[in-house]
């Protein structure tokens, strides 16, 4: 039976327009629990639920932080009955659901076989945990590595496991961008496991990771060429992904070291050739803020007024609605 769920399920990612007028919806701008760090995973859903968003990402490890307090997360195995009634009445309804993996000190493809499958077996709790949630995607990192080709029939082999459960889960996993470190070694990768159920989630702050790619020195990040430098690689992997991209998280960039995770509209991301992208291909997944500043409600609050902005530019006509 075809439940609206797995409908969004199956139209999650990107599909080729085919003559038809295309666009995004407010509706997939959604947000991470770590946007609101330092609240109850309960009091986070209230808010996304009051600013109006179109679902949530909810971590599903304890214990993980940043400079403004603990991530609201949830160990399904740790809740108790009352506990998991609340949590659902508060998902309810949400057009998306997606989840975040442990990925803190985790190294699956690590020669030490104890490090290796006590994180292997974090990740998949993690998987079982977005089942029950019922995610539509699982977001996932992949460890920094010292040389990717020594390891990267592990690589392959581990993630396609990764895959499998996924599937049986009826979720997609999205690895994050980030690592490995160019962007060229990221798309070989996602293509390399080649699995229905293994793609991509591109991080709009974490270009910020592909300084070798770059190529500028530190007293051009702010510059119009930083600028443009910064765009182009992340349209280089947004555009290389193809089908493969899954899911989104959003943020923003500040010009002059290249901090992400600041609100949209205050960095030097341009959110009208990325979203002029996304809606003359038709993407049907989520966007999910994640967003790490001082008066956090405030600043989902304008992160969204100002997507919506964005979506609205792209509906006037002449709009950046085109190939960039």
């Amino acid at each position: 039976m075809l439940t609206r769920r797995t409908l969004v399920c199956s139209l999650a990612g990107v599909a080729v327009s085919h003559g038809k007028k295309p666009a995004l919806s407010l509706s997939q701008l959604t947000c991470a629990t770590a946007s609101l760090a330092g609240s109850t995973l309960e009091d986070c859903l209230r808010e996304i639920r009051r600013q109006r968003l179109g679902g949530v990402e909810i971590f599903t490890d304890l214990g993980r932080t940043h400079s403004l307090g603990a991530f609201p997360a949830a160990v399904v195995g740790r809740l108790t009955t009352a506990e998991k009634k609340s949590l659902r009445r508060l998902t309810s309804g949400f057009r998306f659901v997606t989840t975040h993996l442990p990925f803190h000190d985790l190294r699956p493809v690590d020669p030490d076989s104890s490090l290796r499958e006590s994180s292997v077996a974090a990740i998949e709790r993690g998987i079982r945990d977005s089942a029950w949630w019922g995610a539509s995607v699982a977001m996932i990192h992949v460890a920094r590595e010292t040389g990717y080709r020594s390891v990267w029939k592990e690589l392959l082999e581990t993630y396609r496991r990764f895959g499998d459960l996924a599937a049986k889960s009826k979720l997609r996993i999205g690895i994050e961008t980030g690592a490995p470190e160019t962007v060229e070694e990221y798309l070989a990768l996602i293509r390399a496991i080649d699995h229905d159920h293994v793609g991509a989630t591109v991080d709009t702050g974490h270009t910020r990771v592909y300084r070798r790619d770059a190529n500028l020195k530190e007293s051009e990040l702010g510059t119009e060429k930083g600028r443009q430098r910064y765009n182009d690689l992340l349209m280089q992997k947004v555009e290389g992904l193809g089908p493969k991209l899954f899911h989104f998280h959003v943020d923003d960039v500040r010009a002059n070291d290249w901090r992400e995770h600041r609100t949209l509209g205050r960095g030097i991301v341009d959110w009208q050739r990325l979203l002029g992208h996304l809606s003359r291909v038709r993407y049907q997944g989520a966007l999910a803020m994640e967003l790490e500043e001082a008066s956090v409600v405030a600043m989902v609050q304008e992160s969204r007024e100002f997507f919506a902005r964005q979506l609205e530019m792209l509906s006037r006509p002449g709009g950046r609605d085109r190939k960039a």
